[in-house]
C-alpha cells in the first residue's frame, strides 16, 4: 500500500460552513462530505462481503424491475466500479484503523474517557472559540458525542507516542500568548462593508467619490461585484479567519467608520468600510492549558513520526481486496477483517 498519511492529529479536519459571500474566505469543504460518502459506501460493501450475501451464486435482488431482478452482486460490481477511489481510500483507512488498534492492545493501551476528553480539549483549540465549534457541531448536524467518536483512533495514536514526545510549559505559555484572542468563549469579529470591481481605475473612481462624500450603500448597489451588493456591501460580522485574508488584514486594521484605500483581493479590487467591532472574550490560561499541551503533542507526533503507520504496515500481515501493483506490498495472508466500532 502506498501514500500512507498519518491520522489528523487532533480530529477532523477543520473546515468551517459555507461562505456568505464571493468574498468570505470560509473553505467550502468537501472532505467532510467525502468522508460520510466513503463511510456508506464501504458499509454497504462490507456488508455485503462479510455476511456473504455479494457472491457470485448470490443473486438475491435489492430491486426488481418489471419483474427483472437486480442482484446484490450487481450492486456490489456496480459500487466498486463506479467508485473505485473510494474504495481504495476506506480499506487503506480501515487497515490503518486496525493496525494502530492492535499495536495499542499490544502494548496494553486502554483509551479511557479522560484521554477523549484531553483530545476533544485539543480539537476546540485548533477550532479557536467554543462558539465556533459548536457552529461546527451544528453545520454538520453532530452531537459532542458524535465529534468524540472520530476522536478514537488520533488518540490511541498519540497515547502509543506521547511518551517520546516533549513539550515544555514555556511552549504552553507561547501558544497561548500568541493566539489568547482566537481562542476562548467568543473570538473578536468585526463588521464591514465591501465595494469589489474589476479594475483598478473604477476602484479608484469609486474611492474618490467616497471620499467626496458619496454613499458607500448606493455605490456597492451600483457597481459591486460581490454577491454583498445587494446588501449595500454589508458583510455582517466575521471572525479574523473567516474572510479572505486581504479583507481581514485590512477591516482589522482599520478604526470605525474608516475608508480603506483600495486593495487588491482575489476578486479584482476592493474597497472596505470597518463599521463594527466587538472585542474577544478571551480564554483563561487554566482553562485551555491542558488542551493546547495536547495540541503540540499531537502537533510534533505529525510532523516528527509522518512514516509511524507506515512503518507498522511494513512489519504486519496485510491482505486486501485491491490489487496496488508490484512496486507495493505484497502480503498472501489477510490479517483480522477490519470492523472498526467507534
Amino acid at each position: 500500500m502506498n501514500n500512507y498519511e498519518p491520522f489528523y492529529s487532533n480530529g477532523p479536519p477543520i473546515y468551517p460552513p459555507p461562505p456568505k459571500t464571493q468574498s468570505n474566505g470560509w473553505m467550502i469543504s468537501t472532505i467532510i462530505l467525502g468522508c460520510l460518502l466513503i463511510m456508506a459506501f464501504l458499509t454497504i460493501i462490507f456488508l455485503l462481503i462479510g455476511l456473504g450475501i455479494a457472491s457470485e451464486s448470490d443473486q438475491s435482488p435489492v430491486a426488481i424491475v418489471n419483474k427483472v431482478e437486480i442482484s446484490e452482486s450487481k450492486l456490489l460490481d456496480s459500487l466498486i466500479d463506479s467508485s473505485p477511489d473510494l474504495l481504495i481510500d476506506e480499506i487503506d483507512y480501515l487497515i490503518e484503523s486496525e493496525i494502530i488498534k492492535q499495536e495499542a492492545a499490544k502494548q496494553g493501551i486502554k483509551l479511557t474517557d479522560q484521554d477523549l476528553h484531553d483530545q476533544l480539549a485539543a480539537s476546540k483549540v485548533d477550532y479557536g472559540s467554543e462558539e465556533e465549534f459548536q457552529d461546527y457541531l451544528n453545520y454538520y448536524e453532530m452531537t459532542t458525542d458524535d465529534y468524540k467518536n472520530t476522536l478514537v483512533l488520533p488518540t490511541l495514536t498519540r497515547l502509543l507516542l506521547e511518551h517520546e514526545i516533549s513539550v515544555t510549559d514555556e511552549e504552553i505559555s507561547a501558544y497561548f500568548e500568541q493566539n489568547k484572542n482566537k481562542i476562548g468563549q467568543s473570538p473578536e469579529r468585526v463588521r464591514a462593508s465591501l465595494i469589489t470591481v474589476d479594475d483598478l481605475d473604477s476602484a479608484n473612481q469609486i474611492l474618490t467619490e467616497l471620499n467626496n462624500g458619496a454613499s458607500f450603500l448606493k455605490l456597492a448597489n451600483q457597481y459591486s461585484t460581490d454577491y454583498s451588493a445587494e446588501d449595500g456591501g454589508d458583510l455582517g460580522y466575521f471572525t479574523y479567519d473567516e474572510m479572505d485574508v486581504e479583507i481581514s488584514e485590512v477591516a482589522f486594521a482599520l478604526d470605525i467608520n474608516e475608508l480603506s484605500d483600495v486593495v487588491p483581493t482575489y476578486y479584482g479590487y476592493s474597497i472596505i468600510l470597518k463599521t463594527e467591532y466587538i472585542s474577544a472574550i478571551p480564554a483563561q490560561f487554566t482553562d485551555v492549558q491542558r488542551g493546547i499541551e495536547i495540541k503540540l503533542i499531537n502537533d510534533k507526533i505529525y510532523s516528527d513520526y509522518s512514516t509511524y503507520i507506515d512503518d507498522l504496515i511494513f512489519q504486519s500481515d496485510v491482505w486486501s481486496i485491491v490489487d496496488y501493483g508490484e512496486d507495493d506490498y505484497d502480503y498472501e495472508e489477510p490479517f483480522s477483517n477490519p470492523v472498526i466500532n467507534l
